[in-house]
């Protein structure tokens, strides 16, 4: 009686041939019928029922035929099944829709649109908008793979899909259509990460005016000691006049000056509108111009990391990281970036 390792090793062998592999194979023995592969529905074969009839008698008039190989005219590339990509799919899917999500997240609760964007607001919100499409679609590209591979481990309906050739929609294939997909997306991702920098250097610029204006400012009032009131009084007003001209420099200016605690809310207010002040709110006045001089570069660096260590930065790293890489690791996470970087070793290998 045939056993069951050797009834896997006849699906097996009948599974190798291309031809056959993912139909269905039964046995007939012993008066029973028994399922040895159930077929793969989604391959070319499954309509095929091969039958092993195990004999018993040697005078049965039943004659075992050799199952017929067309010759092959050319060697096949290396099949690659399913269940080989299960955990590659997964990652891929997994990582893809939390991208989406947290894409989606930002999006819906207008994060796009807060940086300041020199009047590119609506730019990046469509962008915003366009990222969490192509996220979303590509979460459900990974879903849908990873249950094909999940489902049926011993068929190669993905590397079939990836390799065909068939359009797929708009006269596209479907790898055309995975590539334009995920570029898209990291197009939009590189669009919002421009105005990020963007905010950041017309910030850096603001900055810098302040410094330099407190510097200015720093270099009128030496020596205050030594001058007259009403020498003191102008270079007082001139010191202010030049910090004064740059708003975020002004704003500085008088928080340092309340912080300092020796000059009160009135004498602040004169001195910011009219440079009136006392030997002692003199050199009060040079005190918080140096520690605005001092600001400025902290706020500088807190800004940079502000404005780069943001979610649309981490997203666009995040997806530009996953696209690529091999499919061998992330299935349908690795896209256009892995399949442009293959050309051009395709082109210098050539």
């Amino acid at each position: 009686m045939i056993t069951q390792r050797q009834l896997n090793i006849l699906g097996d062998a009948i599974y190798n041939i291309p031809e056959l592999h993912g139909c269905r194979v039964g046995l007939y023995g012993n008066n029973m019928c028994q399922c040895v592969r159930e077929g793969i529905r989604l391959s070319p074969n499954y309509g095929i029922v091969i039958l092993i009839e195990e004999i018993d008698n040697e005078a049965s008039p039943t004659v075992a035929l050799p199952i017929p190989v067309p010759p092959r005219t050319a060697p096949e590339a290396a099949r690659i099944l399913n269940g080989s990509r299960v955990g590659a799919e997964l990652t891929g899917a997994v990582l893809s829709c939390s991208f989406a999500v947290v894409s989606g997240i930002g999006v819906v609760g207008g994060v796009a649109a807060a940086p300041e964007t020199l009047g590119a607001s609506l730019l990046v919100t469509v962008a915003a908008w366009t990222g969490f499409i192509t996220g979303a679609i590509q979460c459900g590209n990974g879903i849908v793979r990873s249950y094909e591979a999940i489902a049926y481990p011993h068929a190669d309906s993905l590397q079939r899909l990836d390799d065909s050739t068939d359009s797929f929609m708009l006269g596209l294939s479907y790898s055309q259509v995975s590539f334009f997909v995920d570029a898209l997306g990291i197009a939009s991702g590189a669009v919002q990460i421009q105005q990020q920098i963007a905010g950041l250097l017309l910030r850096r610029g603001a900055l810098q005016a302040t410094g330099q204006a407190a510097r200015s400012s720093e270099e009128i009032l030496r020596g205050l000691e030594r001058m007259t009131r009403t020498e003191r009084q102008a270079a007082i007003r001139e010191a202010i006049l030049r910090l004064g001209r740059d708003a975020e420099g002004r704003r500085m200016f008088e928080q340092m000056l309340r912080e300092s605690g020796d000059l009160t809310e009135q004498q602040i207010r004169n001195l910011l509108n009219y440079g009136t002040a006392t030997i002692r709110g003199g050199s009060v006045v040079r005190a918080a111009m140096s520690s605005v001089s001092e600001t400025v570069g902290r706020r500088l660096e807190e800004e940079v990391i502000r404005r780069l260590a943001t979610q649309d930065t981490v997203m666009f790293l995040g997806g530009v990281a996953l696209s690529a890489t091999p499919s061998s690791w992330t299935g349908s996470g690795s896209g256009s970036v892995n399949t442009t970087a293959n050309w051009i070793l395709n082109i210098f290998n050539n």
